[in-house]
């Protein structure tokens, strides 16, 4: 385990985010086009029921680019690429129960890495720890094998 994991794990959650947002962005914009398509229709009751079906769609999907906007946002803000020595927010933590790297959240990674946020309750029992140090959680004992 080392800095190219931290590396590796940084650029794949760029890509993650990335990815997520296009794919809200993707969506957003073809139910904006199937509501004009519905304008231009007069089919009466079920005309309005589709409608404002997608009408709710769209905002639902609405509220998620906009959530998925903030976080790359937030990613943007973290500075990853400065070696750490305590857990705190842009950490890769390589600890006894798996890897995580310390700032937004988001799905596995494909090297293995668990984008977790700051607010997490493992992060906060580890917050300003040092590699080595042991700390309790839920119970058990746990450690920080390598902060990076």
């Amino acid at each position: 385990m080392s800095i190219e994991l931290k590396i590796k794990a940084v650029s794949e959650l760029a890509e993650q985010l990335k990815t997520r947002l296009e794919s809200l962005q993707t969506a957003f914009s073809e139910l904006q086009e199937s509501l004009l398509r519905e304008e231009k229709s007069t089919a009466g009751d079920k005309h309005e029921t589709g409608r404002a079906m997608t009408q709710l769609e769209l905002e639902k999907l609405g509220k998620q680019l906009k959530s998925c906007q903030l976080e790359l946002e937030s990613y943007q803000k973290i500075d990853y690429h400065l070696p750490k020595n305590k857990v705190q927010t842009g950490a890769l933590v390589i600890h006894s129960k798996g890897n995580f790297l310390i700032g937004i959240a988001g799905s596995k990674l494909n090297c293995g890495v668990m984008p977790v946020s700051v607010s997490a309750p493992l992060v906060q029992s580890m917050i300003n720890l040092s590699a080595g140090d042991s700390f309790p959680f839920q119970g058990q004992s746990d450690s920080i094998k390598a902060i990076f």
